[in-house]
């Protein structure tokens, strides 16, 4: 079982050693990243997530332990959804690593979008409507839905690849 949580700004790594700490290590966490350039040697990165991380123990299906978790220190708080929301979460975080370079952060091919690809929406009013791309350009994107044309911002947050 996955979950999102939202940790506080500084606080990732005392999340994760008190959540570990209570679910007795049986955890496994994803945080997709980028590379960011830097002149030094030392490889930095960026979480396209901001200050969110998926975490996946098969405890969470436990309510009482789920209840314990909820005030943790260096944690602001757990999606509420997240339970309804499985079957998207795992497309994500495949996507994710499908992705992924040999460091383990996400290649440029996850952000590029293709006109011969179809796109879902995972979140708006068009949720869960499959769509084509027609045309792209820096501020909209202009896609078939329902055999209709129609310009929508261009947000990479709410739609996914099916193809």
């Amino acid at each position: 079982m996955w979950i999102v949580a939202k940790y506080n700004s500084k606080g990732l790594e005392v999340f994760k050693k008190e959540l570990s700490g209570k679910l007795n290590k049986d955890i496994k966490y994803y945080h997709p990243k980028i590379k960011v350039k830097d002149t030094s040697k030392v490889k930095k990165f960026k979480y396209i997530l901001g200050q969110y991380i998926f975490c996946q123990s098969s405890k969470f299906l436990d309510q009482k332990i789920f209840n314990n978790i909820k005030n943790l220190r260096g944690l602001d708080y757990f999606l509420k959804d997240c339970f309804n929301c499985q079957n998207e979460i795992i497309k994500f975080i495949d996507f994710c690593k499908s992705n992924e370079d040999l460091d383990g952060s996400l290649k440029r091919s996850f952000f590029n979008i293709s006109l011969n690809k179809k796109y879902q929406f995972i979140s708006g009013p068009f949720k869960n409507m499959i769509f084509n791309i027609i045309s792209n350009n820096q501020k909209r994107f202009e896609i078939i839905l329902h055999g209709k044309r129609v310009f929508v911002e261009r947000n990479y947050n709410n739609l996914l690849s099916i193809d």
